[in-house]
């Protein structure tokens, strides 16, 4: 389980082309357990695209958005990181939203590694 850090560090960043669609932003809310009660007018805006202002996005989405894994996952294609994900403990993860996120999309998820910890 390899990894040289100033490989993955200095490494381009990873370009991975994602989409994704209603049914994927109401399956991931409903999955968090939004929409309980079901009688709550502020739950519905999360998993019903009737709502008076549309399907909205959970910030978070856009971790999982695209189904690739993860966005942030591609890390481990870089050079230099040769990990086995059943070894290793997943100690935190950020991403920057600087809009809303749409309900359905497509993108293109920039992912890289800015520092290895031990």
């Amino acid at each position: 389980m390899p990894l040289d850090p100033e490989k993955a560090t200095s490494a381009p960043p990873v370009r991975t082309e994602v989409a994704w669609d209603e049914r994927d932003v109401r399956l991931y809310h409903l999955a968090l357990g939004a929409g309980a009660p079901e009688t709550d007018p502020r739950e519905l805006r999360y998993v019903y695209e009737g709502h008076e202002r549309g399907l909205q996005v959970l910030p978070t989405f856009g971790v999982v958005a695209g189904g690739t894994g993860g966005v942030g996952f591609q890390v481990f294609d870089l050079p230099g990181v040769d990990i086995d994900l059943a070894h290793v403990l997943h100690g935190g993860q950020e991403i920057t939203v600087h809009r809303p996120l749409p309900a359905a999309a497509r993108a293109t998820a920039v992912t890289r590694a800015t520092a290895v910890y031990d």
